[in-house]
């Protein structure tokens, strides 16, 4: 469930155990749809309380294609047989945006300056 913040964020996740990316992507792909958004995520490769922290700033499909690149690359989360792989998966712990506006400039942007 998402909800707007007093500075006009919208909260799509905030979850301090993190959920895995994949299916909570696939469920909100619609949500994401012309947001920019600020995310915080974890790969399971990483050791220690290692997190990223980025941003998508265009309009349209892109913040669905900048968390579905993580998950490309960091792959999926295997528990079982034929291949566990503990360092395979990813988490994702927050994810805020609003609505990608093209006459904002990126660098006026509030997803921008959260990231600053």
């Amino acid at each position: 469930m998402s909800y707007t913040l007093n500075n006009n964020f919208k909260v799509f996740l905030k979850n301090k155990k993190g959920t895995e990316l994949k299916p909570w992507l696939e469920e909100h792909k619609d949500d994401l749809k012309n947001h920019r958004i600020f995310y915080i995520l974890r790969a399971k490769l990483e050791r220690g309380d290692v997190f990223k922290i980025g941003l998508s700033e265009r309009g349209d499909n892109s913040a669905y294609g900048r968390l579905n690149d993580y998950y490309h690359f960091y792959g999926e989360t295997k528990k079982q047989f034929p291949n566990p792989n503990p360092c395979m998966g990813v988490r994702l712990h927050l994810v805020v945006g609003n609505l990608f506006n093209p006459s904002v400039q990126t660098s006026d942007s509030k997803v921008r300056q959260m990231e600053t």
